[in-house]
């Protein structure tokens, strides 16, 4: 694999593992805090409807404030006024005051007046709480009749669950001592389920209670989260489960941002990965790989004449100047040994041809000596073989020296050792 693939593959595993990355913390990270953002959403709702539930009841328990500091009713827990009940506690009363019951006790928690009807019907109601002569004897808030505390809260009826609040009797200006208590209730009916939600702003609806029903509950589904709410009655036990469904809309929109994103980053990184490997190719790569198919081409050609001739300022630009320069400075060696090879086998020819000249002429010579040897006596003879000697020792020292002059100083040598003929006679 050469290093254009080398880094392709490098740069694509980058951002392979950026991708993963990307995928992991959108899974590990965004996707649960959203549903965690979710799950806040889905309590903010809960809360609303708690909310709304405690709005309702409080204006329930300031209706019985009203009718309970009101001068008639007043006399009426003072001396039983038959006509205060003909006139006030009637159905229309309860209709227009948008309540299911009426009742009146006295301190001892007897009911002196009760009135009971179906909002839907304007039928008469049996229920239980007002059919009955008195409260129950652990009703929760008989302590509170002496005592003028206002309370609110659910009770169970034979007819459902009743949101009742209660007030004391008083003169009509807030004073006491109080002569009883007022209590109205409002059944809790599909319809006000559906009030109650819409002041919410949430989608409401009651839910089955169950023994194993936790206080509150948060169950999800692929569309909605669940949120469950048990409120308890006025005896502490739990009596209302209500549920509110949140669409899971923030999960959705968060899966389609994180999927968009990851799109968008994979096109992105496969864009980056070409520009980055078109580039490389440009900058880095080309030029690289002209400079190694040049020194691969000075390898097998040994063509040390051809040049890359860069003009670049950056790194490649000076490895391919001091390339070129490193080219011409063995090309310029290469030039000088070729040079000294010529002359050293142009001397050695010499040498070779200069000694075969030597040792063609040794005997020419000595035979040219020995003409004029029978002419003369014996002094003369003897002179003549010094001499004769003094010439083969000098012709000796002159051969062995041919492989190192020209052939025109050996033969100045071979004439001067001829003039000095009388000096070596002389010896």
């Amino acid at each position: 694999m050469n290093i254009r693939w080398k880094v392709a593959t490098l740069i694509a595993t980058l951002f392979a593992l950026l991708g993963v990355t990307e995928i992991v913390v959108a899974k590990k990270v965004l996707m649960p805090s959203f549903v965690e953002l979710e799950h806040t959403e889905a309590d903010v709702a809960m809360r609303r409807i708690q909310f709304a539930l405690d709005r309702t009841l409080a204006q329930l328990e300031l209706q019985a404030a009203s009718w309970g500091n009101w001068t008639d009713a007043w006399r009426f827990a003072h001396d039983r006024n038959r006509t205060f009940i003909d006139e006030q506690v009637t159905g229309a009363g309860l209709k227009q005051l948008n309540i299911n019951s009426l009742l009146f006790t006295d301190l001892d928690g007897n009911i002196i007046a009760s009135a009971a009807i179906d909002l839907h019907t304007d039928a008469p109601l049996d229920l239980d709480l007002t059919s009955r002569r008195a409260l129950a004897p652990d009703f929760p808030w008989r302590g509170d009749i002496r005592d003028g505390r206002t309370d609110q809260g659910l009770l169970q009826t034979n007819r459902g669950i009743l949101m009742i609040a209660a007030a004391p009797v008083l003169d009509g200006f807030g004073h006491g001592p109080p002569r009883g208590m007022v209590i109205m209730g409002r059944l809790v009916s599909p319809r006000e389920i559906e009030q109650i939600g819409a002041q919410a702003q949430a989608q409401l609806s009651m839910a089955p209670l169950r023994d194993s029903s936790q206080a509150h509950e948060l169950i999800e589904t692929n569309d909605v989260t669940e949120v469950y709410q048990t409120f308890d009655d006025i005896y502490g036990h739990p009596l209302l489960r209500l549920r509110v469904d949140v669409p899971r809309e923030i999960t959705r929109r968060g899966y389609s941002a994180v999927q968009y994103a990851s799109a968008y980053l994979m096109g992105a990184a496969v864009v980056v990965v070409l520009a980055l490997v078109i580039l490389l190719n440009r900058v880095v790569l080309d030029p690289l790989g002209r400079v190694t198919r040049h020194a691969v081409a000075i390898g097998e050609d040994k063509n040390l004449n051809t040049r890359l001739g860069f003009e670049r300022k950056d790194e490649i630009g000076v490895l391919a100047r001091e390339f070129d320069r490193m080219v011409a400075r063995v090309a310029e060696s290469r030039r000088q040994l070729i040079d000294q090879s010529f002359q050293a086998g142009f001397a050695e020819l010499a040498k070779g041809v200069l000694h075969n000249l030597g040792n063609a002429m040794t005997p020419i010579g000595v035979r040219l000596s020995g003409i004029h040897v029978p002419a003369l006596g014996a002094g003369e003879r003897g002179s003549i073989g010094s001499r004769r000697a003094c010439k083969d020792r000098h012709r000796s020292r002159t051969a062995r020296g041919f492989g190192r002059v020209r052939a025109s100083r050996v033969r100045e040598t071979r004439l001067r050792g001829q003039g000095r003929g009388g000096r070596c006679g002389d010896h």
